[in-house]
């Protein structure tokens, strides 16, 4: 409980608006989870540090449309969500200047926050 509250803690201090977005997948064997690989600015350092976000145990992801190519600019627009008895919330994502953007609906038991060391690092 203590590491969730820490969990929520961490996430609320983010701004989450154009934030950009290195990788979105999916895993569904043993569990279903959803991860976005992000990237946050450190002005100190004026470079990025990254970021994976897992949405553990989910019993519901809903997505009013997700189209991805290559040409897209994936940003994290928004990020609302609330613990009840699990977690729930909305992550909206932005797909560059007059291209669609797409919303993500989830209820999951669990949250994770984890710094990443990039692949082309």
């Amino acid at each position: 409980m203590e590491e969730q509250n820490s969990i929520l803690t961490r996430l609320n201090e983010i701004d989450f608006h154009d934030i950009p977005v290195e990788r979105i997948s999916f895993k569904t064997k043993y569990s279903t989870d959803f991860t976005v690989d992000f990237a946050l600015y450190d002005e100190s350092r004026r470079d990025y540090d990254y970021w994976r976000l897992n949405l553990v145990g989910i019993t519901e992801l809903n997505s009013d449309c997700l189209i991805l190519n290559s040409n897209y600019d994936i940003e994290i627009t928004s990020f609302d969500y609330s613990k009840k008895n699990s977690y729930e919330g909305r992550i909206m994502f932005l797909l560059g200047f007059g291209n669609p953007s797409f919303a993500v609906e989830f209820k999951c038991s669990e949250i994770e926050l984890i710094k990443i060391i990039p692949n082309n690092k």
